[in-house]
């Protein structure tokens, strides 16, 4: 009974706020992503956040933020783990980029509760967020969207190398602009936003040496792990 209140009141808010994304502005754009590594008895975040110019089609800027973790992975409560880390990085990001959506690896609305990461960092900052998953967590596939009480709350694309992706609307976003902006990037298997703060994430795991607390770094280079 909770979940399904909560999930009436996201969606209440979320209807208001759908149509904060702006076809027209669309030009910077922020791929948030994270990843993780055990060290020293303590496993750390890396969180990455790219800005993607949609003019020029490429990476032009990046930062990356790590943190100590300490809450484990749990499928549908993976807000709990990221947001100590994407909430402020992603909060940096927009005050110095000013971008127009954020692409977020996770999943929005299609979720058990109606909000996964990509409506929790959508809605903190209260940016446009599509949210991008490589599994479904709820609903049944129809017509190529995942439906969830007769209600299609995301989008099953198949990617140029064959896999498949669920795309759903994270905030201040429809679900058909979510689909559309995310085809429109999509050139292997993730949108490229997505797909170039993910390779980052994964060599700052190897090049970067995290303290427990919140910390900014500088961010590889884009040429070496974004191609």
């Amino acid at each position: 009974m909770a979940q399904k209140l909560m999930a009436r009141i996201v969606l209440k808010e979320f209807e208001k706020k759908s149509s904060l994304f702006k076809a027209s502005t669309e030009r910077a754009i922020v791929g948030l992503d994270v990843a993780y590594r055990r060290m020293g008895g303590a496993e750390y975040a890396y969180g990455v956040a790219l800005l993607y110019d949609a003019v020029r089609r490429s990476a032009v800027d990046c930062m990356v933020a790590t943190r100590a973790v300490c809450v484990p992975y749990i499928p549908g409560l993976l807000a709990f783990r990221e947001m100590a880390v994407l909430g402020p990085l992603a909060v940096k990001a927009i005050k110095r980029w000013r971008p127009s959506i954020l692409f977020v690896d996770g999943h929005g609305l299609s979720h058990p509760r109606r909000m996964g990461i990509a409506t929790h960092v959508g809605f903190a900052t209260r940016t446009p967020s599509i949210g991008v998953a490589k599994r479904k967590l709820v609903g049944d596939i129809r017509d190529g969207y995942v439906v969830v009480d007769g209600e299609p709350l995301a989008a099953v694309v198949r990617t140029p190398t064959g896999s498949t992706i669920y795309v759903s609307p994270g905030y201040g976003i429809t679900l058909e602009d979510a689909r559309r902006v995310a085809l429109k990037y999509l050139k292997h298997k993730l949108p490229e936003p997505l797909r170039l703060a993910d390779a980052i994430s994964k060599a700052s795991k190897k090049l970067i040496r995290p303290s427990r607390g919140f910390e900014i770094h500088p961010c590889p280079r884009l040429i070496e792990v974004g191609a």
